[in-house]
């Protein structure tokens, strides 16, 4: 095993302020393929739904003639999803209340989630004012690899350094 280390804190979503949900839609709508990926989709559709609103889920549901949500029900969305619905999808993830909230992949998909081996450490970037949020490993991480495979961007922004101890002081690249 390792330790968790932000190897790419120039990529990571939650450094940057970005959604995750929202960077995975955009991310589907740039690829230059004539379906979409069904998986990716549902996967993201899943992950919305746990996140919306009571009135916003019955946006949502009202815009694809849902009767309730189901596993069943979203895999069914992927498969009549055009173009328009597609934009009209980004554009609701973008403005739903869950759109404010960065990118915590690397803690909600933890699976020691009691011993908090990520927490995220409000910072301000020293050259726009601008506040956000550091995700800091700490000791109970146990180098399981979980966060490095769910990072959404191409390289993973975290990644286990094999046998490297932890300590106070993590190393910013």
């Amino acid at each position: 095993m390792g330790l968790a280390v932000i190897t790419h804190p120039d990529t990571c979503l939650s450094v940057l302020g970005i959604n995750d949900l929202v960077y995975r839609l955009e991310n589907l709508q740039k690829k230059k393929t004539s379906s979409l990926d069904q998986t990716e989709l549902k996967n993201i559709l899943t992950s919305l739904v746990k996140r919306l609103t009571e009135d916003e889920k019955k946006a949502l549901q009202h815009r694809f003639s849902l009767p309730k949500f189901s596993d069943n029900i979203l895999s069914k969305i992927p498969k009549q999803l055009n173009t328009s619905d597609l934009k009209w999808l980004i554009d609701f993830t973008k403005s739903s209340s869950q759109a404010q909230k960065a990118c915590q992949i690397c803690l909600e998909q933890c699976p020691i989630k009691d011993e908090k081996p990520i927490v995220f450490v409000s910072r301000k970037n020293a050259d726009t004012g601008k506040d956000y949020l550091w995700p800091s490993v700490r000791k109970t991480c146990v180098g399981c690899g979980v966060c490095e495979e769910k990072c959404p961007t191409p390289v993973a922004s975290i990644q286990i350094t094999p046998r490297l101890k932890w300590s106070e002081t993590q190393p910013e690249r």
